[in-house]
């Protein structure tokens, strides 16, 4: 995912709304569900279609890096079954 938005409200606002785990998932192309599981910890599982090929991934997402209100670094990967492990950096 190489993509930028330009949302038209302040940056707290913003930081508010990626802070939510409702609103993060909804930004996470495929991501089916979204929950803390620590203070800078998610789990996830996320649906992603490469060509004829269908995969679900669980997996954890780490938030560090923290920059408030400007930005966060989210990481992490997931076990995908036969299609295999992925790994995924967001800032």
């Amino acid at each position: 995912m190489n993509e930028s938005q330009r949302i038209s409200a302040s940056k707290q606002r913003v930081w508010d709304a990626l802070n939510n785990p409702d609103v993060l998932r909804r930004c996470i192309p495929g991501c089916q569900s979204l929950e803390m599981s620590a203070s800078n910890e998610m789990t996830a599982t996320v649906v992603i279609k490469v060509g004829p090929v269908k995969a679900t991934f669980g997996g954890k997402l780490t938030l560090s890096d923290f920059d408030p209100p400007s930005s966060y670094l989210i990481s992490g990967g997931g076990n995908g079954g036969l299609p295999g492990l992925r790994k995924a950096v967001w800032r």
